[in-house]
């Protein structure tokens, strides 16, 4: 009857070791999960970013190419 306790000690000791193991793997694994997840996010942002500031630019280069057309034309005109 003692065999069978001490043995099931252990059995619940190693089983209470390996749990705490997988479970200390699953929550790096998680929180390694999280800052993937993170870091996506930020790169959609930042890409998000770019491509606002392209589109800026290309407005911002529209305007001046039409500036230069209008400059041209009053220089025509003269």
């Amino acid at each position: 009857m003692q065999a069978n306790k001490r043995s099931v000690r252990k059995l619940s000791k190693r089983t209470t070791s390996k749990g705490k193991q997988c479970a200390s793997k699953k929550a790096k694994i998680d929180y390694d999960d999280d800052d993937t997840e993170m870091e996506i996010e930020e790169r959609k942002i930042a890409l998000e970013e770019r491509k606002m500031q392209l589109k800026q630019n290309e407005i911002d280069l529209k305007l001046k190419e039409l500036q230069i057309k209008k400059l041209e034309m009053e220089l025509n005109n003269n």
